[in-house]
């Protein structure tokens, strides 16, 4: 099969990150649903849209699992006084990387706290995960991801908001460890826009 990840127009102005799949053919694709959930970003509730942040980073993981990065479209709400923070929801979508069975479509978070992971890297060797994602104005990062850890965003970010303005649900502290998130491996401020 090939997997296909795609932001995906749920509902009216409501969007998610979705995966469709297709039987390897030469002469033609017939892409199915795959990875399907109800869960959706309202555009009309938040303060700006950014759906190139979706992560969306498909990878073979262990024996029929594969891992799917998500991130959360920079969904900060109108209402600011709404702690939303998909991110850090272990029950939301966004803002994770998610462990999927391809037999069963059983899935788990793998790590949460992600805001755009846009690289990811299973070393099969090694038993080590790779993650890549941006941060806002500064604060990208490569992470060693483990099962269960939680790496920050929006609550840590050696980056700051692109208006420099404070967001109480989203402080960007400047340590992940003294807030108990794993800190990331190496960092750059400025950014340097890091990919796969």
């Amino acid at each position: 099969f090939i997997y296909l990840s795609f932001n995906n127009l749920k509902r009216e102005s409501c969007y998610n990150i979705e995966i469709v799949r297709a039987k390897i053919n030469y002469d033609f694709l017939q892409f199915k649903n795959f990875y399907e959930y109800d869960e959706c970003i309202e555009v009309s509730k938040i303060q700006k849209f950014f759906i190139n942040q979706s992560g969306g980073r498909i990878v073979d993981f262990k024996k029929k699992e594969i891992l799917f990065s998500t991130g959360a479209m920079r969904a900060y709400y109108k209402d600011e006084s709404k702690k939303i923070i998909h991110e850090q929801d272990i029950n939301s979508k966004f803002g994770k990387v998610i462990n999927i069975n391809l037999d069963t479509l059983n899935e788990k978070v793998f790590t949460l706290g992600h805001r755009n992971p846009q690289g990811l890297l299973y070393d099969k060797q090694n038993d080590i995960v790779l993650e890549t994602e941006h941060g806002p104005q500064g604060g990208d990062e490569i992470n060693i991801l483990e099962d269960g850890f939680n790496y920050g965003w929006p609550i840590s970010s050696y980056g700051v908001h692109y208006d420099g303005k404070f967001r109480e649900n989203a402080p960007l502290n400047k340590s992940h460890s003294d807030f108990g998130f794993q800190e990331p491996l190496k960092y750059w401020t400025p950014g340097i826009g890091i990919s796969q």
